[in-house]
């Protein structure tokens, strides 16, 4: 049931990809790059300011409710905090735009229309952080169907939506409002599936209790806008709004498959809490390589070969404007596979409740991811003369930032369960850097892909090999072919759809 589930989630994440795909090769082709980058340094600008949303209360929150805590208190204590601590922020967020324009105006904004997009975009954020409640929710209760269905919805309509709306206004207002009406259909949806729960009033000890759990991922929790954003609004700062959309673009197709193993620590997270309450800690142990193999058994192939296919993959799927993004989502597939390769361990953390180790991590991978994208975007800062590379620099920074990152998330996770290192992945790692090596000199040498179906075409071919070589080197057997056919019954996910969607939560 946990791989259905993932699985699962994991289809749902294809889905929205594959919907805000499509939409986004519309914007490329018909929406000004300067409007594109302006959208993606608001987002960027609204999530950096957002830094106490949340200081770690969703986590905490999952947490309890996984441990069986009574649900409407639980909802109607994180309802309560959710509330103060958005409009604590949205003040924040107002605050400093009415300083940049009026006390700082020579560091204010770049062009006319960014302060109105932000305004827009406001929107956006305040109803998708609602929208946690109850998604946040459903995932402690590990019920997914309906932690997924709104997002799934949501994104349909905001896709559908942008593509008619750039097919007759090259117009950075009426994009913004499509991240709106996705928002409005993600809250709509997410508290109707909520309904039937009773919402008690907060109580002030599970407050409490939020609080003493959360506590230490607050920095956490609050320092991951700062590595999501930064670098964006350092390309914005040191270079123009047309690279920040250079970079957005490779991050936009570099975020499905980094999404897809994120599905791995949002499942794993309650279950190890649940396992871990009741000693059963060897079991945690097994899930754990469980986990890490078949992720890497998926993940490792699918970067491996983007990367190798990147400058044909970002020219056919955007425009050949956005050329220059091959390099930056190159370096991203690397920073995707390293996450991937994290995910996992990251879960022992605060399922052991050990959120010390968490913050002991955010506060050294923090300052080493600024300082990396320091080095590497800027032609010069404070006088010093730097390496300049832009978008793709920050994209190297992320990458080294990512390497580091997972080294010392396999050491501190080395205290907690005793796992060594895992011999299939280097298999899977060896099997995807021959296929996509091949892959990348052959398209260089010998056959310069520039159609759809020849990407997907030599994209297969390259997963074929890589399973080829697998099977040669002893990588992949039946067991493991047998739980993937297993996984994937379409008739027994649709049970399981059906079963959870038309349960009444008590």
């Amino acid at each position: 049931m946990l791989a259905r589930k993932t699985f699962l989630m994991m289809g749902s994440k294809v889905l929205m990809s594959l919907m805000g795909y499509i939409s986004w090769y519309f914007i490329a082709n018909h929406i000004l790059q300067g409007y594109v980058g302006s959208i993606g340094f608001a987002l960027a600008y609204i999530g950096m300011m957002g830094l106490f949303a949340d200081l770690g209360y969703s986590t905490a929150h999952i947490k309890k409710v996984s441990e069986g805590k009574d649900l409407g208190t639980c909802i109607g204590t994180y309802l309560t905090i959710k509330v103060v601590l958005l409009s604590a922020t949205v003040i924040l967020i107002l605050l400093s735009i009415w300083f940049y324009q009026g006390v700082y105006p020579k560091e204010g904004f770049e062009s006319a229309y960014d302060r109105p997009v932000i305004y827009i975009l406001l929107f956006w954020y305040v109803l998708t952080n609602l929208a946690q409640i109850p998604m946040n929710t459903f995932m402690g209760k590990q019920l997914v169907a309906k932690a997924e269905l709104g997002l799934l919805l949501s994104t349909f309509v905001q896709s559908a939506l942008t593509i008619v709306l750039v097919l007759h206004y090259n117009d950075v207002y009426a994009l913004s409002l499509t991240y709106v009406a996705g928002a409005i259909v993600l809250f709509s949806v997410s508290f109707f599936l909520l309904r039937g729960i009773r919402i008690k009033r907060p109580s002030w000890s599970l407050f409490m209790e939020y609080t003493k759990f959360g506590l230490p991922l607050m920095i956490t929790v609050t320092a991951a806008p700062i590595v999501a954003f930064i670098d964006k609004i350092m390309i914005k700062f040191f270079w123009e709004n047309a690279d920040v959309a250079i970079y957005w673009n490779a991050q936009k197709f570099a975020q499905l498959p980094d999404e897809l193993t994120a599905v791995v620590t949002n499942i794993l997270f309650p279950t190890f809490s649940s396992l871990i309450a009741i000693g059963s800690i060897g079991t945690v142990k097994r899930l754990t390589r469980v986990a890490e193999k078949y992720l890497s058994l998926f993940i490792i192939p699918l970067t491996f070969t983007l990367a190798a296919l990147s400058k044909p993959f970002i020219v056919i799927f955007s425009d050949v404007s956005y050329d220059t993004s091959a390099g930056v989502f190159f370096f991203l597939m690397g920073w995707v596979t390293m996450r991937a390769l994290t995910r996992p361990y990251v879960a022992h953390f605060v399922s052991f409740n050990k959120t010390s180790y968490a913050l002991f991590l955010t506060l050294i991978y923090v300052p080493l991811n600024v300082f990396f994208n320091i080095i590497f975007i800027p032609d010069s800062f404070l006088g010093i003369r730097l390496l300049g590379l832009g978008p793709v620099g920050a994209a190297i920074a992320t990458f080294i930032s990512a390497i580091i990152n997972y080294i010392l998330t396999r050491a501190l996770s080395h205290r907690l369960v005793k796992i060594g290192v895992n011999t299939i992945v280097i298999r899977y790692l060896v099997a995807g850097g021959i296929s996509a090596c091949t892959l990348f000199l052959f398209q260089e040498l010998l056959f310069e892909i520039t159609r759809f179906y020849e990407l997907i075409g030599f994209a297969a071919l390259s997963l074929l090999s890589f399973i080829v070589i697998l099977v040669v080197i002893k990588g992949l057997t039946k067991k493991d072919i047998s739980f993937i056919m297993n996984t994937m019954d379409i008739k027994k996910m649709m049970n399981y759809i059906t079963m959870e969607l038309f349960e009444r939560d008590r």
